[in-house]
């Protein structure tokens, strides 16, 4: 199994260090602006910092395809076959890459949470529940394209994911069209929207999402193994 996850980061070593430098500098950024601002943050902290986060899972998210990618060969596939663990190391092997990955730039933004907590003395902008929020998305993206690209290869995959992004994005606008939007009309929208956030049935549904991307990811790797070797058929040479 370790083999199998040297392999893909050895492979896709560049995706690994860009993804690094773009965490960096997040990173960077916010610890900086929290240095500068001193007493003068203010509440349009926790519009950047969530920004921030989201914009590094969302460019892993992107960048899932390439440890895929790099294995769709009929060499890799015959080499695969003859090993001890045959097609469910291959396969485990992806989905032990992607949850590291995840899981690192979790505990980075974990770590620059707390460095600027503790730079401001209190807990009043720590965005960890916002992380877990956006790690807790990511896995269940991950858990649904994952089947794709172990079935029908990369380039579909791709293609699944553009879909759902583009339907989340339309369910966003519609609401925005045709739901309460009340709160952007407030004085503070923002300390309006923390305050929706912070009721009963959006808590509840926070603190069960954690578990069911994980349960989800679970669920993603069990039928990855069913799918695997017809997915594998689609290979070129």
């Amino acid at each position: 199994m370790s083999g199998h996850i040297f392999k893909n980061f050895y492979l896709c070593k560049g995706n690994v260090i860009f993804m690094a430098v773009m965490q960096a500098l997040a990173s960077a950024t916010l610890i900086l602006v929290t240095i500068l601002a001193g007493d003068t943050l203010g509440e349009e902290y926790a519009i950047m910092a969530a920004l921030c986060y989201g914009l590094v899972f969302f460019l892993a998210s992107f960048s899932n395809t390439e440890y895929f990618k790099c294995d769709e060969k009929h060499t890799w596939v015959s080499f695969v076959a003859s090993t001890p663990q045959a097609g469910k190391g291959q396969v485990a092997g992806k989905y032990y890459t992607i949850l590291i990955i995840n899981v690192g730039i979790l505990f980075c933004c974990f770590v620059t949470d707390i460095i600027v907590t503790a730079i401001i003395g209190s807990t009043s902008y720590s965005m960890l529940s916002v992380l877990m929020i956006l790690f807790s998305f990511e896995m269940i993206i991950c858990a649904f394209e994952m089947v794709f690209y172990i079935r029908l290869g990369s380039s579909a995959g791709t293609g699944v994911k553009s879909l759902v992004l583009g339907i989340f994005i339309a369910i966003i606008v519609i609401y925005f069209l045709f739901g309460d939007i009340s709160f952007l009309y407030s004085d503070d929208p923002l300390q309006e929207f923390l305050k929706f956030l912070s009721g009963p049935v959006p808590m509840w549904i926070m603190s069960l999402l954690p578990f069911t991307a994980m349960g989800l990811y679970a669920a993603s790797y069990g039928l990855s193994l069913k799918l695997y070797q017809k997915g594998a058929e689609n290979y070129g040479e």
